[in-house]
């Protein structure tokens, strides 16, 4: 990072914010095509976050900003990265497969979960009897996803817990 803009290591050449290049320390002209994509970007929980949109439209709605992360009475945010075979999509649909809570996480029943969409926003709500080794709680799973990118799910019962999933896709096949 250089002033406002980014100095590209291969050639050298300096791209600003807008997507033009500001310098190019080895000539005096600058081509008046010389310019690069420009994504629309969002920092919000810690988190730098891309827009990409096939028809290049702007972003459509904001990443929320989540409350937990600033709170005393909440551990720091953990980071924890996988690559998993599978495509970008199964990530979020996989809120809404109620059969697989309990043979994947462990509950004790399979939960009565309920799901609407709000614009961008799944909504998804999960109830289910929870194993503890002092017996079965009530337990709940509350999953946000906001577009396939940004998913919030916010355990509760025995430990109330937060996690933050950004799903990336690297391939066709890989996230």
């Amino acid at each position: 990072v250089e002033g406002s803009g980014i100095r590209c290591p291969f050639h050298n050449w300096l791209w600003m914010a807008d997507g033009s290049c500001g310098n190019i320390p080895y000539s005096d002209h600058i081509p008046p095509r010389a310019r690069i994509h420009c994504w629309a970007l969002a920092e919000s929980n810690g988190i730098i976050m891309v827009w990409h949109h096939d028809a290049g439209l702007p972003p459509s709605f904001e990443i929320p900003i989540l409350p937990e992360l600033e709170s005393a009475d909440w551990t720091p945010l953990v980071v924890r990265r996988w690559t998993i075979k599978s495509h970008w999509l199964d990530m979020n649909e996989n809120s809404v497969d109620q059969v697989h809570f309990e043979y994947v996480h462990g509950t004790a029943t399979q939960p009565a979960t309920t799901a609407e969409v709000e614009g961008h926003l799944l909504k998804c709500r999960s109830r289910m009897k929870m194993s503890t080794p002092r017996g079965q709680i009530d337990g709940g799973i509350d999953t946000d996803d906001h577009g396939p990118g940004f998913q919030v799910v916010r355990v509760h019962g025995e430990l109330e817990t937060l996690m933050i999933n950004t799903a990336t896709p690297i391939a066709h096949e890989l996230t």
